[in-house]
């Protein structure tokens, strides 16, 4: 509980101390209504007073695209200076995950030679992706450094596309999920640690959320920041100085509100998606996703919780 003194509009700041858990919350800010980026979805100011944007990035390259430039002679008086053995991937399953597998590309042909570790190319990385061949529901072509696929580059298991893709733009639940077989483990793609076209990330396929310093500086924590919750008071204030205001917090997935997200919590999910009630517990509760109302998605974020994922 805070106190804070205003007449008319009250802001609670509440800071989160999280350790291991993940909180969800609907929050406002002036992001959140930003209408110049469309991209942008939440923005907030960490301990340190550094302003962090939260961006979700989806979309695919034009359809007409530029022609390939022809690169300058590095030339140290003209300070000219260009970059060889760099891949250049075509658009496979997400912006995010191919820039960054055409990084490591770049690297694993230039030293760090355990970037890839494919079949293909005699285990060097090739300098573009058209040997792997034309991705699937929308991918232009696949890329095992951006996204695994089974029987793609010698790949006998599921793997990234396998379990969270179905077509550009699909929001999930992902094909694990509605399956019901085991999620890959993590380890062979960008994609992977990105979160990319991850329904448990709410990302649709295609889609990678990421949060960066609005000043350039890297950024290496996963710390949310402060919860700021905007509460606008109507009705005759006059006179009024101080107010209290009580909330409670739950970890995601803890619907009954127990302490921690457990199978008893599965249970009640599944009985709200089924028609039986909510239990007695919250109808937001159940929508962990925060987009109105429960639904698979929820389940999918909910499991993850258990699995550790989230």
């Amino acid at each position: 509980m805070k106190k804070v003194k205003r007449a008319l509009d009250i802001i609670v700041i509440l800071t989160l101390l999280i350790g291991g858990n993940v909180l969800f919350f609907t929050s406002t800010s002036p992001a959140a209504a930003n209408t110049e980026n469309p991209y942008l979805v939440n923005t907030f100011v960490d301990e340190d007073g550094r302003q962090i944007d939260v961006v979700i990035v989806p979309g695919r390259p034009p359809e007409i695209k530029a022609t390939v430039a022809t690169v300058p002679e590095p030339d140290i008086r003209t300070e000219t200076g260009a970059l060889s053995e760099v891949p250049a991937f075509d658009w496979s399953y997400g912006c995010s995950p191919t820039s960054a597998a055409m990084l490591f590309g770049y690297y694993d042909r230039t030293g760090y030679s355990d970037m890839y570790t494919g079949p293909t190319n005699g285990g060097v990385c090739p300098l573009d992706n058209s040997i792997w061949g034309p991705g699937i529901g929308g991918s232009d072509g696949e890329c095992p450094l951006s996204a695994t696929h089974n029987g793609k580059d010698g790949r006998t298991t599921r793997g990234n596309v396998d379990d969270y893709w179905i077509s550009y733009l699909d929001p999930g639940p992902d094909p694990w999920i509605v399956n019901g077989w085991g999620e890959h483990t993590y380890g062979d793609c960008t994609g992977d640690f990105m979160g990319t076209s991850q329904s448990a990330f709410i990302n649709v396929d295609g889609s990678t959320t990421l949060g960066y310093y609005t000043h350039g500086s890297p950024r290496v924590d996963l710390d949310d920041g402060d919860l700021i919750l905007e509460v606008t008071a109507t009705g005759d204030m006059a006179g009024a100085t101080t107010v209290e205001v009580p909330f409670a917090c739950n970890i995601i997935g803890d619907i009954d509100g127990n302490g921690g997200a457990e199978p008893t919590d599965v249970s009640l999910l599944i009985n709200k998606l089924n028609g039986l009630g909510n239990g007695g517990y919250h109808d937001k509760a159940f929508d962990l996703d925060a987009n109105g109302g429960a639904e698979p998605g929820d389940v999918s974020i909910l499991l993850n919780v258990l699995n550790g994922v989230l």
